[in-house]
Order: structure tokens, then C-alpha cells, then sequence
């Protein structure tokens, strides 16, 4: 696994593992065979496509998207979650603005 700390002023496209802390500027959007484990911030949208994997301990300002991955939250989305397909698990912890 990867782990990458700092600031990413760009879209990510995801099709590895990868421990991110710090801020991501753009959009996620995570392939089949990728992972991320999100303990900073995502500005944008977040989508995890069939095969993907997404762990968001930390923050997601904009959507997320499940089209056929798997998800866990524990951090807050300030957006619109939504699950059209995979499995989606939320920690009673956890903080979704609008579902």
C-alpha cells in the first residue's frame, strides 16, 4: 500500500492502494482493485466503482457515490451519499449531511 501525506491539486483516479493524509483537491474515483483509506479531506465527489474499495475516516465535501464497490464511513460526508450498488456500511459515529 501506498500512503501519501500533503496536498493533490488534481483528480485521482484510483487502481492501487492508498493511505492518503492530507487534502485532494478534486475528484476520486476508484477503480476495480483500488482502495483508498481517506484520513484527510476529499474537496470534491468521490465514486467507487465495481471491484473498488473506499475506507473515509476523514472528510468528503462534495458526494459519494457507490456504483458497485464496497465503503465504510467513519468520518463525515457533507454531501449526498449514495449507494446504487456493492455494500455500504456507516458507523453510528459517523456523519452524513444528507442521505
Amino acid at each position: 500500500m501506498k500512503t501519501e501525506h500533503g496536498k493533490l491539486d488534481s483528480n485521482l483516479r484510483l487502481d492501487y492502494a492508498l493511505s492518503h493524509h492530507g487534502m485532494i483537491t478534486g475528484n476520486i474515483i476508484i477503480e476495480a482493485d483500488g482502495e483508498l483509506y481517506l484520513h484527510g479531506m476529499c474537496c470534491k465527489d468521490l465514486m467507487i466503482k465495481k471491484g473498488g474499495k473506499a475506507f473515509v475516516y476523514g472528510t468528503v465535501i462534495g458526494n459519494v457515490l457507490n456504483d458497485g464497490g464496497y465503503l465504510e464511513v467513519y468520518g463525515v460526508i457533507n454531501g449526498y451519499l449514495r449507494s446504487v450498488d456493492g455494500e455500504t456500511e456507516i458507523d453510528e459515529k459517523a456523519i452524513v449531511k444528507h442521505s
